[in-house]
């Protein structure tokens, strides 16, 4: 007996605590996968698309969650948007990937470890909310484990989508509400609410669960609405209402603003109508699966399946097993102390999966969000055994340990068998990118669902570049035929193959030559617009944007000579006044400035395109030629335009030119 008191008091230090943790953890990033591809089903459909959400991911687009980009002969551009999340999970996805970018399969890898980090901060705020509950670091620990052993758990942890993350946030959140219900900790309850709230939309269901729960007992034990308006939990309710309505504003006014759409028309609105039920067309096509009777039975299903460790029942119906568990659970939550947070848990999921089941009646993983069920049920369990039996307690750690170190690997295993098809074609797609580098068109011979398995793969693997329904308006072509035609250029691929598209098409080179500009690499940029004009020697754009690189790279006299070109082509090209013009009064170098053809070309520029920019050059073309005073009125011009326009960012280098043109100095590079 001495024996085994001091076993358990071993177990239930905070070091035995972390001990075991750390080691469940090391097992899970060790075990992960070395699936570097997307799968067919719900895993490698989200896992693709949310690596194409988060991949282009740029302040360029700013940061529109999209999952392609298509340009049509018009070089007109339209996104095929996606802005139903919180952007910040994938912000974060980005942000991990961008450490591996010319590396396609570590940027898979990356950020499925990354959701495994995710899974297991999940695991730990369940593990500290379930020791507030319990006082027991082994019951906490046994909890945890079972409740996370289940099939959903554990096929769908490493998906590279926003649900693990959120599934984080929602139990990170239920710490929060534990803390405040126990120990009154108003500011880590708002803290983790909004961090929570800025990850996924399915923390509202935690809070609401717990406000109304909360309200209500309160409500019935004092019978005074003024005490409940006055509560805490309202103030939690319109401060998170209010942090919901900020992130959805800004994806809606966002994807209007990058769109150009009106509201009404834009995706993601048109999404949540469907998902709310407010699309005819939608209630059409899936009104049997969203019948009360029929979502409820399969709600049944998958609350039996969530609860269930999966080395205990791995397949077969679950609806039986799920009636049993809710009526164990709600037992619990009626006889067992801490009632609020109990019934918190308990229906937390039921807050979410009922009102959005446009949404969770076809998608399996939303499952998760039931961990608040399984948690409950071992919670229960672990405490009439804790009374009854002490002494099973540790034997019941090493058996939670192994289920859930067994269960993970088992779905590794399954998980890395299906490896080769998708690892294949990830290799495939980077041998096309190696050759393409970024910016250019492709045209996809099928489907981009044929072409690589996981739905959004392909989007994923070209992020960077545009997609055109238009062959003969792509640089280049991506199809599985291996003899599609006669310019075959990654002869040494497998499935996927690369080939050559128009190859008299221009413009591509000029794009891709923008996207080299962008990231400050001048030369392979003035390579692609030279590359450009060979193709078209009549282009002008190519020559404007070759001007600015060759500017940048201080040939002054090249870049003049470019700006002329452009001018020969397009007379009235705007944009190459405007930089010939610039050039001509800035120059640090002064064998290059010319003052009065500078104003003379501003000015036609200006009378062509009047605005703010031009009028910059103009003020810097006047100053260059000593009239300082004209220069200052049209800086002074130019920065109302920009005032009345409200582009504040832009001011400030305005201003700069105009505090040079006070001080009578012309303005220099």
């Amino acid at each position: 007996m001495a024996s085994l008191n001091s076993i358990l008091k071993t177990l239930e230090t905070q070091k035995s605590f972390f001990g075991v943790f750390i080691f469940v953890f090391v097992s899970i990033l060790i075990f992960q996968n070395n699936n570097l591809g997307f799968n067919t089903g719900h895993h490698g459909f989200l896992s693709s698309h949310g690596a194409a959400l988060a991949k282009n991911l740029t302040s360029e687009n700013n940061y529109l969650m999209f999952e392609s980009a298509f340009i049509n002969e018009k070089e007109e551009i339209s996104y095929q948007t996606y802005s139903r999340f919180p952007v910040t999970a994938f912000l974060i996805i980005k942000f991990f990937m961008s450490f591996y970018s010319s590396n396609l399969s570590m940027e898979i890898l990356i950020a499925r470890q990354l959701m495994n980090l995710f899974y297991i901060g999940a695991m730990l705020f369940a593990a500290f909310s379930a020791y507030e509950l319990t006082r027991s670091h082994i019951s906490a620990i046994v909890i945890t484990l079972f409740s996370f052993s289940s099939f959903y758990m554990n096929y769908y942890n490493d998906m590279i989508f926003n649900d693990t993350p959120t599934l984080f946030g929602f139990v990170m959140t239920f710490h929060g509400v534990v803390i405040y219900h126990l120990y009154n900790r108003k500011k880590q309850l708002l803290f983790k609410s909004v961090i929570g709230l800025f990850i996924g939309w399915h923390i509202f269901s935690m809070l609401l669960a717990y406000i109304v729960i909360s309200l209500a007992f309160d409500l019935y034990q004092h019978k005074s609405i003024i005490r409940l308006l006055k509560s805490d939990q309202v103030k939690l309710g319109f401060v998170s209402l209010f942090v919901g309505l900020l992130m959805l504003a800004f994806n809606f006014t966002n994807e209007t603003f990058v769109t150009g759409k009106p509201l009404s028309e834009i995706g993601s609105f048109q999404s949540a109508k469907s998902r709310i039920g407010q699309d005819d067309i939608f209630q059409q096509q899936y009104g049997d699966y969203l019948k009360f009777g029929a979502f409820t039975k399969e709600q049944l299903h998958r609350i039996g399946a969530m609860s269930i460790p999966y080395l205990f029942k791995k397949s077969g119906n679950f609806k039986a097993a799920g009636v049993f568990i809710l009526l164990i659970t709600f037992c619990s939550c009626v006889f067992l102390k801490n009632r609020i947070l109990l019934f918190t848990l308990l229906l937390s999921g039921f807050f979410w999966a009922y009102p959005m089941r446009g949404y969770t009646f076809s998608h399996d993983y939303q499952s998760i969000y039931y961990i608040g069920i399984p948690l409950v049920l071992f919670l229960s369990i672990i405490t009439v055994v804790q009374k009854k039996i002490t002494a099973v307690m540790p034997l019941l750690l090493v058996c939670a340990i192994i289920v859930f170190v067994l269960t993970n690997l088992t779905f590794n295993q399954s998980k890395a068998k299906e490896a080769q098809k998708p690892n294949l074609l990830t290799n495939d797609f980077q041998n096309i990118i190696d050759y393409t580098k970024t910016g250019n068109i492709f045209f996809i011979d099928g489907s981009m669902n044929q072409i690589a398995s996981g739905y959004h793969a392909v989007e994923f693997y070209l992020s960077g570049n545009f997609f055109t329904l238009n062959r003969d308006f792509a640089e280049y072509i991506i199809s599985r035929n291996e003899i599609y035609n006669d310019f075959p250029l990654t002869q040494t691929n497998s499935n996927v193959f690369l080939f050559q598209g128009n190859p008299h098409f221009a413009p591509s080179y000029s794009k891709r030559g923008m996207a080299y500009f962008k990231k400050g690499d001048y030369q392979e940029a003035i390579a692609d617009f030279s590359q450009s004009l060979q193709k078209d020697p009549k282009f002008a754009e190519a020559y404007v944007n070759r001007g600015i690189a060759r500017k940048k790279m201080k040939n002054y006299q090249e870049a003049i000579e470019d700006y002329h070109k452009a001018l020969e082509f397009e007379p009235e090209s705007a944009e190459a006044m405007n930089n010939l013009a610039w050039l001509l009064s800035t120059c640090p170098d002064p064998q290059y400035r010319d003052g009065k053809q500078a104003i003379k070309i501003a000015k036609k520029g200006n009378d062509l395109n009047p605005g703010a920019y031009m009028l910059d050059t103009l003020a810097a073309a006047y100053a260059e030629n000593g009239n300082f005073k004209t220069a200052i009125e049209m800086q002074e011009e130019a920065i109302r335009i920009l005032e009345k326009q409200g582009k504040l960012n832009l001011i400030r280098e305005l201003e700069n030119h105009l505090s040079a043109y006070k001080r009578e100095e012309a303005w220099r590079e």
